[in-house]
């Protein structure tokens, strides 16, 4: 049985359900308030080639290329086509419609750390925060795990509260079960159900007791804090029964669990990472890039194929689906050089490529674009056109458009650079 059938049955819960999808008509999507959008973030960490899919910028002898790629047209989006990868022209014709590419995107730097920290928080402040952690924030009270981080890169800053993380290493799952007094070096045996009700019962009153008695502001803060996390993991515990918070490292694992959070209204935000959970450097094709971009770029987007069957038959929060409700964001911190290397491959390059495709998302375009040195081209950021009085699209005006699309004022997200106004709905 192949890879991608599995995939879909992980991820639709039957084959029957994969089989079914097909023959539905398409719907327009319903009209949620921007505040009711939630996001699932995908990062393909180590720095994608845009040549292979999303900048056709063949037959040059300025940038290398696949012999074998041409240029397709799907909608109005150009695109480049491979025998190699039919899932890339089955998700552009599908979704070209949907689907908003912008590309040229600016990251100045070619370091893995902090072109990672660029592309996921707009800066490199130890206390920004990565935009899903922000944007889960801003709606924190409506979510247990406001921002549920699956796999790929994590910066919390300031707003580590809002932002849980799911490994088998991590203490979430272990917390929500109790089996974390076990796996220790002094074990301890787990109380009875009866006595865990006492306990849970006695710190709740004294956490209360302690926010009325308070003495100073700082006290009454971290006494709040504390109940109202205590609040939220009686209730995870509850929920979490027929839920694995540690979930497994493969990328269709991964979509799995977020497609069940984000369905149970548990998190607003949710981020993975592709090929599998802890690969932050998969992409990064020093040597045989043409090969191993290609092998990628067929294996994400046979996954967005199901994704996005998934997001379309799965019950949503506030909508009759997630598709209705999700943004999928799919992003990587930097590209390749034009130029292959003496190895076949290609070394890093500060311009990349990103899409973004569900509610508040104007799909069918293509933002921005690359010249025959694959360098950025300035874009009017209000119609998206090539512009050389215009704006380079830099990571900061990714993330404030993410969170103007995620409902957020300018002084909610931190933001107030340019918005891609040419994007939003």
């Amino acid at each position: 049985m192949s890879r991608r059938t599995l995939s879909r049955r992980a991820l639709l819960g039957s084959a029957a359900a994969a089989a079914g999808i097909a023959a539905l008509p398409r719907t327009a999507r319903a009209a949620i308030s921007p505040s009711q959008r939630r996001f699932l973030f995908i990062y393909t960490t180590g720095g994608w080639d845009p040549t292979c899919v999303f900048a056709p910028l063949l037959g040059l002898d300025t940038v290398h290329t696949e012999p074998d790629a041409v240029e397709a047209l799907a909608g109005n989006i150009p695109y480049v086509s491979s025998l190699a990868r039919p899932s890339v022209d089955s998700f552009f014709t599908q979704y070209s419609s949907d689907l908003a590419v912008i590309n040229g995107v600016y990251v100045p730097s070619i370091s893995h750390g902090i072109a990672l920290r660029l592309m996921t928080t707009g800066n490199i402040s130890a206390s920004g925060g990565d935009w899903p952690t922000r944007i889960g924030a801003n709606q924190s009270d409506d979510f247990l795990i406001p921002h549920f981080l699956i796999g790929g890169p994590g910066y919390a800053g300031d707003y580590g509260m809002f932002v849980a993380r799911a490994s088998s290493e991590s203490q979430l799952a272990g917390l929500t079960s109790g089996d974390i007094l076990t796996n220790t070096d002094q074990p301890v045996v787990l109380p009875e159900p009866s006595a865990s009700e006492l306990i849970d019962a006695w710190l709740g009153t004294t956490t209360s007791a302690r926010a009325v008695s308070a003495e100073t502001p700082a006290q009454a803060r971290l006494a709040e804090g504390f109940s109202t996390s205590l609040d939220r993991a009686g209730e995870l515990k509850a929920r979490s029964s027929d839920l694995s918070l540690s979930g497994g490292s493969a990328f269709s694992e991964q979509l799995q669990l977020g497609i069940e959070v984000l369905s149970r209204g548990i998190s607003r935000c949710v981020t993975v990472n592709h090929p599998s959970r802890s690969a932050l450097t998969a992409w990064d094709s020093h040597a045989d890039n043409n090969r191993q971009q290609s092998e990628l770029f067929e294996d994400l987007f046979s996954h967005l194929l199901d994704l996005q069957l998934a997001l379309a038959t799965t019950p949503g929060s506030v909508a009759a689906t997630l598709a209705e409700e999700v943004v999928v964001v799919v992003l990587s911190e930097m590209g390749r050089t034009p130029l292959m290397n003496s190895s076949g491959g290609k070394d890093h390059w500060p311009y990349t490529s990103a899409m973004a495709l569900g509610p508040g998302i104007i799909g069918g375009q293509v933002i921005g674009g690359f010249d025959n040195e694959e360098i950025g081209y300035r874009v009017d950021p209000n119609s998206g056109a090539i512009d050389e009085s215009g704006i380079l699209l830099g990571q900061e005006t990714i993330g404030a458009t993410l969170m103007e699309v995620a409902g957020m004022t300018s002084s909610e997200s931190g933001y107030d650079g340019e918005l891609l106004s040419a994007i939003l709905a």
